[in-house]
């Protein structure tokens, strides 16, 4: 946005929230709703090379843009959302092991290249031609074909991100670890539980009856009510 582009770009603001008066107190990532139908919600590409038919400029130029604002150091994709108020995206670095498992280091970042099309905001920004396309009667385009500024500022993206020592990550994890323990212990007791139920059934005659169906049904019922990885919906 620095850089005067036809139109801005804004990111959801993200925060981090620690349910401390549920069990195990977990954490959970919170974005403010993005106002719009369903109809309006558009994802522009993701993080192998998809680009959508439309092809907006804006969106494509921004994943361009970082690639070359980070001396092809990190490339931001997945660009989605309503307008250009975008949520969710993905961060291919080159190490790759960066921002989740979405990122694909440089086999995404070369998907991104073979695919991507520089269209007006890419040359109104001064970025080294990938693929260029012509311009349609509807796409945004600058009221200037280049902008004031000699070149954009580069900065190399610093591999391994802070937030992988977050202690709030560590407890995520720790949680995670925790609920999938209880889960697996309450799903072998929901199975044994069956197995009896069933025997249960047999013995008096129900076989798979009606019968014998609530009573599994009754199991079933227990173990999501004290699911701890439900509490957390």
């Amino acid at each position: 946005n620095g850089y005067d582009p036809p139109r801005p770009v804004e990111f959801c603001k993200a925060w981090i929230l620690e349910l401390i008066e549920r069990d195990n107190s977990p954490i959970c990532g919170v974005e403010k709703f993005i106002k719009g139908s369903a109809s309006k919600y558009r994802k522009h590409n993701n993080n192998f090379g998809y680009v959508s038919e439309d092809e907006r400029n804006t969106p494509q130029a921004f994943s361009h843009f970082t690639y070359e604002a980070s001396a092809h150091t990190m490339l931001v994709v997945d660009i989605q959302g309503v307008g250009d108020m975008y949520t969710d995206p993905q961060i291919h670095t080159i190490r790759g092991t960066d921002f989740g498992k979405g990122n694909l280091g440089m086999r995404g970042i070369q998907r991104f290249l073979e695919t991507h099309r520089c269209n007006s905001i890419c040359r109104y920004l001064k970025l080294p031609a990938v693929n260029p396309k012509g311009d349609t009667v509807d796409s945004t385009v600058p009221v200037k074909p280049l902008m004031p500024h000699a070149r954009i500022n580069r900065q190399q993206f610093a591999e391994g991100h802070y937030y992988e020592n977050s202690p709030y990550l560590q407890k995520m994890l720790h949680s995670r670890s925790v609920i999938s323990q209880a889960s697996t212990a309450q799903s072998s007791v929901y199975v044994t539980n069956s197995m009896i139920r069933q025997r249960r059934g047999h013995r008096y005659g129900h076989g798979d009856s009606e019968q014998s169906y609530w009573d599994i049904s009754d199991d079933i019922e227990g173990c999501f009510a004290h699911c701890p990885s439900c509490s957390i919906l």
